[in-house]
């Protein structure tokens, strides 16, 4: 009289295949949607190599035109600008005498680097360095991933 039913669903714990199942089933789905901004993205940057680390090297160029007294939102090609506030130029600053290869292989790598550690500290899944927005980024060498792991860091800067 006073026992709980045994096939009652609001009084068992679902079992691990069926809770393992749904979280496989999302896992899938959210990577599977990543994949073809991914690939457009990796397709572009195959495509137009010297897109690699080019948003890093353009807030270079803006903070080189900043130091020597020149207008930043006029560095540049004409296509691509910078666009940022005058605040996104002082973390760009110790780059502007090296050479541009460099300049851009430091981005990237740096970018990469802080993705993952946001990633990790997130606790999200690794397919999330395929976002679509977030891998973009890290090939341009964007600071936005940077701006990203400050905001996820434990402690302000």
């Amino acid at each position: 009289m006073g026992c709980a039913r045994r096939r009652d669903p609001a009084l068992t714990v679902p079992s691990w295949p069926r809770l393992w199942s749904r979280h496989l089933t999302w896992d899938l789905v959210v990577f599977l949607a990543f994949v073809p901004g991914a690939a457009w993205a990796i397709a572009v940057t195959i495509y137009l190599p010297t897109t690699i680390g080019s948003q890093g090297l353009l807030y270079t160029e803006a903070a080189a035109a900043w130091l020597s007294g020149g207008n930043a939102w006029l560095a540049g090609p004409p296509d691509s600008i910078f666009a940022g506030p005058p605040t996104m130029l002082l973390p760009f600053v110790p780059f502007v005498d090296l050479p541009t290869i460099v300049t851009k292989f430091i981005w990237v790598t740096l970018d990469l680097s802080v993705a993952i550690w946001t990633l990790r500290r997130l606790g999200l899944p690794s397919y999330w360095l395929i976002f679509p927005p977030f891998i973009q980024a890290i090939t341009l060498g964007h600071p936005e991933v940077v701006v990203l792991g400050l905001i996820v860091t434990r402690h302000p800067i």
